[in-house]
Formats: structure tokens, C-alpha cells, sequence
């Protein structure tokens, strides 16, 4: 059985207005001109635009990582013209496009381009494919797999999903073929194509145009709210928040404004600020003591609806030494009966003691009144919790300083437990893994848990990027090879249950794998120790290693929810990591490297789950 290809990318699709009641609509999405290579010029063109008066136009180009997230501006790029750079090897690019009319300003993204290949690549993606087809539930659309040189032997697809957002983009489990037809759950994402093309033993992958945004056929009520909004946030003076509209399912095309609120510490008395009317939004001495909120008002055919992302703050002054840096996270199920467990957050300096009061507010999560005694980390709903929203406030203290932050809010709770979940497909009673030492010659033997499953081994980079299948590896058993040598392994489990539906699990990546009677080698790959949520604090083990290393060092890199395609955390070099609010919804890995006697080998870690 061939393993489905493991790769994931955000792409930026969507046009988010930068002045939300005026300034030019744009009608028709940017595009990138050029080959997805190294030294290859890129040309961006602006779309099509209606507006008022003479439209002019200004180009910012970005550098993501593999996933198309983490996306830095590149200094200095400002015209519509990029040429690839060593640099860009093994990123995706892409350009915003901002036009200017005589009542203001509106942005709108291009497609992702890449990953970009270097400049001795097999293969060239001369054109990028394309998806043909209207992205209205029911309907059929089908991927154009482009232009390549030389001209590929065969092709593979996978289908992905990505919100408004043009992040936390997952592909579709079984959608491998170069149709894909609308579903419920495509509705208020965008649909991509990661096309790979094969000639000899040359592979490369790379990402399809995106569709528009997925929409039911009619709707007559305004669109429908899928992923609630969020904010990234440093919670102090002169910091920028950045807020993001989450996923939403309408009819017809969808534009959106945006609306930030000051509120009181208890959330009350918002009133909107006059022109903070964008998707960022730099907090000011005004709102320090004060809470900030943030709504998205979208709009279809059958008209407009309002969600609200939870309350920020109390804001920290420019000069305080202690402030938040990732709110505190509620975890649990938002039903009576049930207990919520809140992190610590994120903090400017580590605090030396935090407090807790758990917090009853409106269905917008605004109006929060304290829960006389609900003073732990943890708080069981009750019935008066039906219909509202809970929130916890985190008191951190560091020294003499103290500050408090609000968490996330849950949704609405519910007033009785929730019924239980239907029947799930077959899965594996436990994680996949993979025992033996990653050097040229030995064998590796995965174990799937109990039960029939069939097996799967793949060779990825050093990135557990670029996975392909290897061809008869199909056993629980793998002898690695001299094509393995500097490359990571996976091992990939199949289950199938009597109506035919498959589940696959994937364990841990192995490797880089060592070449053969290397003084160095991976015996035991090194475990991540702690809790995988926002706040706590994870731990790497070195490994066990076939000669006792002399030193050892840390890399940690996050990682999509397979623990593949991976990326490294700057700064992120001891044995310990705090997971940040960025990991959240991704996996965590250590690349831990021995030295001894001058020769080095790099062993990755197995993944943790997904953070919470």
C-alpha cells in the first residue's frame, strides 16, 4: 500500500481589507509568474481591482516555511520582482498586494509559490498547477497538474484544507486523486493540490493555485461562523495585536471588516476605537488597565453575520517588567458537570507564583462577573454556568511585579453532559513505533499495536519533508539502505475495518539515518518528557547511542500533526522548551546531535502529540 503524501502548506488566498469601510475591492486574485527554482525570476501581478479614482499599487513579498507558515517579509523586496535566492531553497514565497484609491487601502495575497528547489534540481515546475472547477459543496474540481521539464513519468496528489486565515492547513485523509468533490466539511476553507511529480528517480512536489473559498449551493441567512476568531498578542503598550478572522462557510464570495473594542478589566463598557478598523491593531497608553476586544463582521449573499474573538488584557503599561506574552489556554469539555483546566500562559519574565479566579460572562464572552470560590487552576461547570461563557483571569506575580491575563473563553456551555460520540473508524490501540538502530545495515522493526493492519515505509529529508514511499517495504521490517544514509525514515500503519474504511498511523520519524560503521549512531531515539500544551514546559532526553557520546546538543522544531515537515524554533537550543501559543495545534520534536572525536550525528526525537 502506498503511503498517502505527507505534506501540508498554508496558502494565502483570501483578501483581508486593511481599511474595512473603504479603499478598493479586489475582483480578481494577485498572481506569481516564474519557475518555483533557485536564481528564477518572479513576477507578481496585481489582479483586478474596482475602486475610486486612480488605483496604485505596492508589493510586499514573504519567505514561509515549508507549511507556508512562519512568514517573514523579506527587507528590501518591495517591487513586484523577486528573484529566488539560496535563501528561499526549501521555503514557499508569496506576495501581498496593496491598492490604494482615493477612499484608502485593501490588501489581497497571491497563492503560495514552491517549496522553491535549488539550483541543480531534476525536475522544473515551469507552470503551477491549477484547480479547475467551482468550490460549491457537491460539486467535482479537478487539478491541472501544470508544466514540468523534463516531462514527468507519473504523478501523485493530495488534497488539503486550509482556513480564511491561509494556516493550519491539514490534508484530506483518502482525497489522493486529481478530483476532489466538495463536502460539508470543505465549507469556509480553501481547497489546494500538493501535486508530486515522478521522472526516474527524480520526485518533487509542489502547490496547486488555491480554489475560492468552499460554499454551500443558495443561503439566505449570512455566513456561518466555523472557527471562532483569535488574536496574536503581546499584552503591552506599544505592541501590535494581530487578529484573524477564523473559518467561516457562506454563499457566494465573502468580504469582511473588522471592528476593535476597549473594554474595562471586566469586560464591560466596550467601546469601538475610532479607526481601528484592520486585522492588526497597536495597543496604546489609553488601553493600558483596560481589556481589548476583537470582531469580524462577514458578509455573503443572504448577508452579515458577527463573532467575536475572546477578550485581551488588562494591558500592561510601556514600562512594566511583567506582561503577557501567549494567553492562558482553557481545556475541557463546556458542559455542566464537567472540569476546565487552565494554563499559565505566556510571560514576559518567568513568574514566581500564579494565581487564579475563574469568571462567568455573556454569550459574547464580555460582562464577567467573578465565581465566588473558583480560585484553582481547575473548576468544575455548574448548572448556573448553562448559557454563558467561562473565562479564567491568571494573576502572575515576578518579584514586586504583578499582572494578570485573561484566558481563552470556552463556547456557550451546555447545561447537560454531551451525548456520547458516534462509532469511530478503526484505529490502532496505540502509537505506532520503531525500535533499532538508524545505521546504514541494520534493520528497523515497527510495531502496530493489536489487530490487522498493513505497513508502509517512506524515506523523507532531514525535515521529514519530501516523503516518498519505498517501493516493497511493506513489512514491520526494514533493512536500511545506502539511499537512507542523511535521510529520516517513517513507518506508516494501515488499518481497514469490515466497511471498508481505512485509518492510518504514523509513527515517530527515525534518523537522520548513520552511515554503515559509523563511529556514531542512534540506538534508541531520544523521548520528549511533560505535558504537550501552551505554557508547560517539555523535556528532551539525549537517546541512547551505539558509543557514549562527548557532548550532546539540542535543536527543537515544530512540526505538523504527523510530526512531519518539520521546522527549527529559533533560540530553541537547551534540553528543555516552553510550547509557545504558536505550537499550538502542532507537534514538538528535539533534534538532539552527538559529538565524539570529531564526528557528529544528529537523532530526532519522537514527536509529541499535538499541542494543546
Amino acid at each position: 500500500m502506498t503511503a498517502p503524501l505527507i505534506v501540508c502548506a498554508a496558502f494565502l488566498v483570501a483578501v483581508f481589507p486593511a481599511n474595512a469601510a473603504s479603499g478598493p475591492t479586489s475582483t480578481k486574485r494577485p498572481t506569481v509568474r516564474g519557475e518555483a527554482s533557485q536564481d528564477s525570476r518572479l513576477v507578481a501581478t496585481h489582479g483586478a481591482w474596482a475602486g475610486t479614482g486612480r488605483l496604485r499599487f505596492s508589493y510586499q513579498w514573504y519567505r514561509c516555511d515549508p507549511m507556508g507558515r512562519h512568514c517573514r517579509a523579506l527587507r528590501g523586496v518591495s517591487s513586484n520582482i523577486h528573484r529566488a535566492g539560496p535563501n528561499d531553497v526549501g521555503h514557499t514565497l508569496s506576495v501581498a498586494v496593496q491598492a490604494t484609491d482615493a477612499k484608502g487601502t485593501t490588501r489581497a495575497f497571491a497563492s503560495l509559490i514552491g517549496p522553491i528547489a535549488g539550483t541543480r534540481t531534476q525536475l522544473d515546475s515551469l507552470v503551477q498547477p491549477t484547480i479547475v472547477g467551482r468550490a460549491v459543496e457537491g460539486r467535482k474540481i479537478r487539478v491541472a497538474a501544470g508544466q514540468w521539464h523534463p516531462k514527468p513519468s507519473g504523478f501523485s496528489f493530495q488534497w488539503a484544507r486550509c482556513n480564511l486565515e491561509l494556516r493550519a492547513c491539514d490534508s484530506i485523509g483518502g482525497e489522493t486523486g486529481d478530483t476532489h468533490t466538495i463536502a460539508l466539511a470543505d465549507l469556509g476553507h480553501v481547497l489546494v493540490a500538493i501535486v508530486q511529480a515522478r521522472s526516474g528517480v527524480a520526485a518533487r512536489a509542489v502547490f496547486s493555485t488555491a480554489t475560492a473559498v468552499a460554499v454551500k449551493q443558495g443561503g439566505a441567512s449570512g455566513p456561518k461562523l466555523e472557527t471562532p476568531p483569535a488574536i496574536a498578542e503581546v499584552l503591552q503598550e506599544g505592541h501590535e495585536l494581530t487578529g484573524s478572522a477564523g473559518a467561516w462557510s457562506g454563499s457566494g464570495a465573502m468580504s469582511f471588516t473588522y471592528s476593535w473594542y476597549r473594554c474595562d478589566a471586566a469586560g464591560a463598557h466596550c467601546k469601538v476605537i475610532g479607526g481601528a478598523r484592520s486585522t492588526t491593531y497597536r495597543e496604546a497608553a489609553k488601553d493600558v488597565g483596560h481589556t481589548l476586544g476583537f470582531a469580524v463582521h462577514a458578509t455573503d449573499e443572504g448577508g452579515t453575520t458577527t463573532a467575536y474573538a475572546p477578550l485581551l488584557g488588562p494591558v500592561a503599561a510601556s514600562s512594566a517588567s511583567l506582561f503577557s506574552t501567549a494567553t492562558p489556554i482553557l481545556t475541557g469539555t463546556p458542559a455542566a458537570g464537567q472540569t476546565l483546566q487552565v494554563s499559565g500562559g505566556g510571560w514576559s519574565v518567568q513568574p514566581s507564583a500564579l494565581t487564579y479566579q475563574w469568571q462567568r460572562c455573556n454569550r459574547n464572552g464580555r460582562l464577567c462577573t467573578p465565581i465566588g470560590g473558583a480560585t484553582a487552576s481547575s473548576y468544575a461547570l455548574v448548572a448556573d454556568d448553562g448559557g454563558h461563557r467561562v473565562v479564567a483571569v491568571v494573576h502572575a506575580t515576578a518579584g514586586t511585579a504583578a499582572q494578570d491575563a485573561l484566558s481563552t473563553a470556552t463556547p456557550l456551555i451546555a447545561s447537560s453532559p454531551p451525548p456520547p460520540p458516534p462509532a469511530a473508524p478503526p484505529a490502532v490501540s496505540a502509537a505506532p513505533t520503531v525500535a533499532g538502530t538508524a545505521e546504514q545495515g541494520s534493520q528497523l522493526t515497527g510495531t502496530a499495536g493489536a489487530g490487522s493492519f498493513t505497513y508502509n515505509w517512506f524515506r523523507c529529508d532531514a525535515a521529514g519533508a519530501h516523503c516518498l514511499s519505498i517501493h516493497g517495504a511493506t513489512k514491520t521490517t526494514y533493512t536500511q539502505g545506502a539511499k537512507d544514509v542523511g535521510h529520516t525514515l517513517g513507518f506508516a500503519v494501515h488499518a481497514t475495518d469490515s466497511a471498508g474504511t481505512i485509518t492510518t498511523t504514523y509513527a515517530s520519524l527515525v534518523g537522520p539515518v548513520a552511515a554503515a560503521n559509523a563511529p556514531l549512531a542512534s540506538s534508541l531515539q531520544p523521548t520528549i518528557g511533560g505535558t504537550p500544551a501552551v505554557g508547560q514546559a517539555l523535556e528532551a532526553s539525549a537517546g541512547t547511542w551505539n558509543a557514549q557520546p562527548s557532548a550532546v546538543t539540542y535543536q527543537w522544531e515544530r512540526c505538523n500533526a504527523n510530526g512531519r515537515l518539520c521546522v527549527a524554533i529559533d533560540g530553541a537550543t537547551a534540553a528543555s522548551y516552553t510550547a509557545t501559543a504558536t505550537d499550538k495545534g502542532q507537534t514538538l520534536v528535539a533534534v538532539v546531535t552527538g559529538s565524539l572525536n570529531g564526528a557528529t550525528q544528529a537523532s530526532m526525537s519522537a514527536h509529541t502529540s499535538v499541542i494543546a
